[in-house]
C-alpha cells in the first residue's frame, strides 16, 4: 500500500484502480499523476496517449462537477491526450470498460 502511495495514488480510488484495474497480466506500464502542463494525470499510458482520471463520487457530484473536468479534456485532447473518465460506480461495476481486467 505505501508503494502505492509513493508512486502516486493519492485517493482510495486511486488504490483501487492501482490494485484491481490498472494491474495484472498482459496489462501496460501506466503512469500515476503524471503532469501534463498545469494538469496532473490519474492515470496514463504514454505510448497510446490516453489518460484515465478517476472521479470519485467525494468530488464529483453532477454537471457542475463534469463542466469543471470540460477545460482540462479539452486542453489534453488539443495535446493528442484522449481522456477517459470513470466514475467510482463504473470503475468499480464496469472495470473492464475502464481499461482494467475481471
Amino acid at each position: 500500500m505505501l508503494g502505492l502511495i509513493k508512486d502516486g495514488c493519492h485517493s482510495p480510488l486511486e488504490l483501487w484502480g492501482a490494485l484491481h484495474v490498472f494491474t495484472g497480466p498482459g496489462m501496460p506500464a501506466f503512469k500515476r499523476q503524471v503532469p501534463i502542463g498545469s494538469y496532473r494525470l490519474d492515470v496514463y499510458f504514454e505510448e497510446y496517449k490516453v489518460a484515465f482520471e478517476l472521479d470519485g463520487e467525494a468530488f464529483h457530484f453532477g454537471r457542475v462537477d463534469r463542466e469543471r473536468d470540460m477545460r482540462p479534456d479539452a486542453a489534453l485532447n488539443a495535446l493528442g491526450i484522449m481522456v477517459v473518465r470513470c466514475s467510482y460506480a463504473r470503475l468499480v461495476s464496469e472495470r473492464r470498460r475502464c481499461g482494467g481486467r475481471c
